[in-house]
């Protein structure tokens, strides 16, 4: 394929290339991107997607470089899981597939071997995603979150991990490299209050999206999320399974923090119908998702809900 990887009119012109030889793939490429450009709620979207899944399921094995258990995005692989140790193993192969954006590691029973010299690979300096997750190396988080180039990511992934404190207290320094990053995920990452109060109170200017879900968060962590001016453009907050309590609800309810976020995980956070009545009250007019489920919220706190969030487009209780 001829021009940018991330150029859909070089991969369309490809996909009319592959057809005219009666090869599979091009109808393929064909029917992702123009699902890409549909909205969610487009039907066609759906049967397009549906045609483009069944082709997968026959051809995966033939357009999947190294065999790999590969994702594919507008035609092309675009993500890949794969153990430390198949990374090492793969890694100039993988250094030849130029639509890698999402790459996930996992680290059980890793090898020295494998780990030395992993974060000085230009691989995981060039995707946009980076996601080290299963049992990474404590001191191997240490050292990644201060790696300068962690700066340029879209998105960093830690989970499935018990991060401990010397991890977050890398996390939490003004001039950690972390701080600069879009997108956060940091579920079941033992997110606690003891820890995010060792955040720095400086901005983080560029995070949109946060995740510290299956964690101990209770009132004193919703007290350091809601702090004006930590997170000025975060726009998506998961915090479900925490012990976030109606306490804490309110004073995210509270906090500037609230009308600025589109969606807001809730749910297994025990919020009740009190903290509905308290993000009710608050009215954030930007919030369109919200998930509550599982939180002891009854048919009265729903309806406080829907009467003082209209604006809502999915409401999960």
């Amino acid at each position: 394929m001829n021009g940018s990887p991330d150029d859909d009119a070089s991969r369309l012109v490809y996909a009319d290339e592959l057809q005219e030889k009666h090869d599979p793939r091009g109808e393929f490429i064909a029917l992702q991107i123009h699902a890409a450009r549909l909205a969610p709620t487009d039907p066609r979207r759906n049967e397009l997607l549906v045609r483009a899944t069944q082709l997968l399921e026959v051809h995966r094995k033939d357009w999947s470089p190294l065999g790999l258990d590969w994702q594919f995005e507008r035609g092309f692989p675009n993500a890949v899981q794969l153990h430390v140790s198949a990374l090492r193993r793969h890694e100039a192969a993988l250094q030849s597939v130029a639509t890698l954006e999402d790459l996930e590691v996992r680290f059980t029973n890793a090898a020295p071997a494998d780990l030395e010299g992993l974060l000085s690979l230009p691989l995981l300096q060039r995707v946009g995603a980076l996601r080290f997750n299963w049992h990474t190396p404590h001191q191997l988080a240490v050292d990644l979150l201060q790696e300068p180039w962690v700066a340029r990511l879209e998105r960093l992934q830690l989970s499935w991990v018990m991060l401990p404190e010397q991890v977050w207290q890398v996390l939490g320094r003004v001039e950690s490299p972390a701080r600069h990053l879009p997108a956060l995920d940091l579920m079941l990452a033992d997110a606690r209050d003891e820890f995010l109060q060792l955040l720095d109170p400086a901005p983080w200017p560029r995070l949109k999206w946060l995740r510290l879900s299956n964690g101990r968060l209770g009132t004193r962590g919703c007290g350091v999320l809601a702090q004006a001016g930590l997170f000025p453009a975060l726009e998506h907050l998961d915090v479900s399974w925490n012990r976030i309590g109606k306490q804490g609800v309110a004073l995210l309810a509270k906090s500037p923090l609230i009308h600025q976020l589109t969606s807001l995980d809730l749910s297994h956070c025990q919020i009740g119908d009190e903290g509905c009545a308290a993000l009710a009250e608050a009215g954030p007019q930007a919030l369109r998702w919200l998930s509550v489920e599982h939180s002891r919220v009854t048919a009265e706190g729903v309806d406080l809900l829907r009467a003082g969030l209209p604006s809502l487009q999915f409401l999960g209780a």
